[in-house]
């Protein structure tokens, strides 16, 4: 974090972040269905004008420019993103910029489009942190919100001793093993739900 507190995240993989993908993209075709069915007329582009075309040429927009958009206005999280609890995060902890979004997405037609989708599977199989090529130029992954595993107190009570190990923060040791397991609880909660 940008207080130098170190916190592990589990990366999404390829198949939590395409399934996100696949959300997305069905939620937003399934949207300029209905507008199509409902809004616009059936022989709107038959007819060209300037427009029906401007019209033409802002759906196509939103529809290339959608990922970029939600993950912005969403901080990180597109709404299939929100249904998996995956997001995007900054590496060192910051906050991201409009300038990491834009890199991620602007890298997303080489990671996917352009190479089909050849460049982002094997740079996110390759990469420790699970990061496409987009991600790691804007120093960005993407983790789970929700780890696969919960920590109890036997896990705690079942780690190997290490009689030589200094704490990098000696107050620490103040805690028992059910108050520290407590206020990592109290940490998620609190990532959850910040309120």
């Amino acid at each position: 974090t940008t207080q130098k507190v170190a916190i592990q995240y589990e990366t999404a993989g390829f198949g939590w972040r395409l399934l996100a993908s696949r959300i997305d993209r069905f939620l937003l075709e399934f949207l300029y269905f209905l507008l199509f069915l409902f809004v616009f007329p059936q022989d709107m582009f038959d007819k060209l004008n300037v427009v029906n075309f401007s019209i033409y040429l802002v759906l196509i927009i939103l529809y290339i420019a959608y990922p970029l958009m939600l993950e912005v206005f969403t901080n990180g999280q597109s709404i299939g993103k929100k249904v998996l609890k995956i997001k995007v995060i900054k590496l060192n902890g910051n906050a991201l910029d409009m300038n990491d979004y834009f890199t991620r997405w602007i890298y997303r037609f080489i990671d996917f489009a352009f190479s089909l989708g050849t460049i982002g599977i094997i740079s996110m199989v390759l990469t420790e942190k699970k990061q496409r090529l987009g991600d790691l130029i804007a120093n960005t992954t993407v983790i789970k919100l929700t780890p696969d595993r919960i920590v109890t107190i036997d896990d705690l009570e079942n780690l190997p001793v290490k009689e030589e190990y200094e704490p990098k923060y000696p107050l620490v040791t103040q805690y028992n093993d059910e108050e520290m397991l407590a206020l990592k609880n109290l940490l998620l909660r609190n990532q959850k739900h910040p309120s």
